[in-house]
């Protein structure tokens, strides 16, 4: 990585994040250069070692979590070729990647998400008990469903470090959040968080919203999105520039970009043919798009129209890649796979539809703010533009909710409630709950605990009620309890009321 200087929020944070040990909060937007912000981190974790020991001795860990594998394995590359001169062993510990026994000793920064790490600090706190960072990447996440997860995992960290009284460093790293005091309380980290709000990008951002008003996922309201999404590409053709457009399923990157191919055979206006077909920089792929095997991205090629989905042959889907690099294509239709594992910008970015199938709920779910968020880190190309173009296309009625969360007008709030009884049921396999007051105090180190006096509805209490209960150790009693009588109820647990 050939790197001169920091960026105004690195500079910002140098002093706290690489000359002090404290627990650091740093809230940023996407491709603020938050990931080098961690290696200044892991930097000063090295520098404080004892150098009689030497780096290529396994003397330490330091875990990075990540919320998904495709992250894992570019954070896992990213570090390996950084440290590879300090002869540091980075090693991936997902779903994917399986490590044995002696390799985890053997390893300096580990890369997992936070299901993964679950699972292992579940079974022993020996990994904890070598380890001296912990950076949480995406900690906003805490909102999601899989928040729990985090969540769960942070506060067994917190009473780890507090039982053993051992010197564990918590570096957070988050999306702007209104609420991010909370989550600095959280990570005990109080006295060194930093907000850096949008202006802050490298490139700045536009962002436009599309509400349609119609059912979703009716055929006219599909074919008002496209009608839109195909307008934006004409705009943004016109500039000169390139676009990507990201959909939920992996045929729709084929059948979006026929229905494109329509509209555009109809337009009276010839502008947006002329720079689509007479696209010169296609010529020199023209062989090698012949002997593709997919047929739907040899069709669209004719049209500068990409395709990219997991579904695809590796060797089409490098191809795909490399055609929107060399601009070859203008336009490239993808499924999310393009903005989790490759680094590909284009100046506008637009997501068409916000819902899409999840097989384990058996119903359409919203996407993400993690997914829009690393969707529109691709939107803005700093070495070429100096702004970039964000849409989403959705229905009328989610308008204002999009705004919302992306304008971080939205506070986070705690899922853990939801999987409370597993939660709590890992703690008492583990010894740390043996008690109800023992189960009270584990969860006073909860992102829950941060956020009940500001949200009581949330956590199924009325305002009168926290306010006669501050310190919320009825609530907890209760919560427990519950928790307590579910897993006996089930035979997971022995309980004594007495």
């Amino acid at each position: 990585m050939d790197m001169k200087e920091l960026n105004a929020i690195q500079s910002s944070v140098f002093e706290t994040v690489y000359l002090t040990h404290k627990n650091t909060l740093i809230c940023a937007p996407t491709g603020a250069g938050k990931t080098n912000i961690a290696l200044m981190a892991i930097l000063r974790e090295l520098d404080s070692q004892d150098p009689e020991f030497g780096l290529s001795r396994k003397r330490f860990t330091i875990i990075y979590i990540t919320p998904m594998k495709a992250l894992a394995s570019e954070i896992t590359a990213k570090f390996s070729a950084m440290f590879k001169y300090l002869k540091l062993r980075v090693r991936e510990l997902t779903g994917d990647m399986q490590l044995s026994r002696v390799e985890m000793e053997e390893t300096h920064v580990l890369v997992v998400t936070p299901e993964k790490l679950d699972v292992v600090t579940r079974k022993s706190d020996s990994l904890l008990l070598q380890t001296k960072l912990l950076i949480i990447d995406e900690v906003h996440l805490l909102d999601e469903d899989r928040g729990a997860v985090l969540e769960s995992l942070v506060i067994r960290v917190m009473n780890h470090i507090q039982r053993r009284q051992i010197p564990l460093r918590i570096l957070g790293l988050s999306a702007t959040l209104p609420n991010y005091l909370d989550v600095a309380n959280f990570l005990k980290a109080e006295n060194s968080a930093f907000f850096f709000d949008g202006s802050f990008r490298p490139t700045p951002l536009a962002y436009e919203f599309c509400g349609v008003k119609m059912q979703a996922n009716s055929v006219r309201e599909k074919a008002i999105a496209t009608a839109y999404c195909y307008d934006k590409i004409k705009e943004v053709l016109n500039k000169g520039k390139q676009l990507l457009v990201f959909v939920h399923s992996r045929p729709e990157t084929v059948s979006l970009g026929q229905d494109l191919i329509e509209l555009l055979e109809n337009d009276r206006k010839q502008d947006t043919r002329r720079l689509l077909m007479e696209n010169p920089d296609k010529d020199k792929y023209r062989l090698e798009v012949s002997r593709s095997s997919h047929k739907g991205l040899q069709q669209l090629f004719q049209y500068s129209i990409g395709v990219h989905n997991a579904g695809m042959l590796r060797k089409d889907r490098n191809l795909s890649e490399k055609l929107f690099q060399n601009g070859a294509t203008r336009v490239l239709i993808s499924t999310s796979t393009l903005a989790w594992g490759v680094n590909l910008p284009a100046y506008c970015v637009i997501i068409k539809g916000t819902e899409y199938y999840d097989p384990a709920q058996g119903k359409p779910i919203d996407i993400g703010i993690l997914d829009i968020q690393q969707i529109f880190g691709r939107a803005g190309r700093p070495q070429f533009d100096t702004e970039g173009e964000a849409v989403i296309i959705t229905t009328h009625a989610k308008v204002d909710y999009f705004i919302g969360m992306l304008t971080n007008q939205t506070s986070i709030e705690s899922s853990l409630l939801k999987s409370l009884d597993d939660a709590i049921n890992a703690e008492i396999a583990n010894g740390i709950i043996t008690t109800i007051d023992e189960g009270i105090s584990w969860l006073k180190y909860s992102f829950m605990e941060q956020r009940i006096n500001k949200n009581p509805h949330r956590y199924g209490c009325k305002p009168s009620e926290v306010a006669m209960d501050p310190d919320h150790l009825e609530l907890f009693d209760f919560m427990v309890k519950n928790a307590v009588m579910n897993l006996r109820k089930e035979g997971m647990v022995m309980y004594n009321a007495e």
